[in-house]
């Protein structure tokens, strides 16, 4: 395993020493840890994968992701307004203009969107949101 700074061949430090490292594959989080730790129920994981390295079990983990019901209590209206208004395929400018706010507000609402649902791009974010996007009145886009 490849550790940030280039390493190879050490265990990432774990945090609480359970879990040894942590990977994204497009908007899952996945964390890897030593098999024999009980993870039932535990903040929402689930085991994936199960594997040897060096002699040891390891397991990988995928945080769940939030349910719809989770995503609409963790954004405000205005984040849920900008998020639609991307899911349309408007670039910042026109959120911007449609909204009445500058293009700085809209970066700064999308960076936010992004932390809250630990997503990277507009794609995901809409991915994450499209059930909710549906049902959710958008601003009309500017013509």
């Amino acid at each position: 395993m490849r550790k940030p700074d280039g390493r190879d061949d050490e265990i990432w430090p774990g945090i609480g020493g359970e879990i040894v490292g942590s990977f994204r594959v497009g908007d899952r989080e996945c964390l890897i840890a030593p098999a024999q730790q009980t993870f039932e129920g535990d903040a929402g994981l689930k085991e994936i994968f199960r594997f040897a390295a060096r002699g040891e079990d390891y397991v990988i983990l995928e945080r769940a992701r939030r349910a719809a019901t989770e995503v609409l209590a963790v954004l405000t209206s205005r984040e849920l307004q900008v998020a639609a208004l991307v899911a349309q395929g408007c670039p910042n400018k026109q959120i911007a203009d449609c909204l009445r706010i500058s293009e700085w507000t809209v970066a700064t609402y999308l960076r936010r969107i992004f932390d809250k649902l630990g997503v990277d791009s507009r794609a995901a974010m809409t991915y994450r949101c499209a059930s909710l996007i549906g049902d959710y009145p958008a601003p009309r886009r500017p013509v």
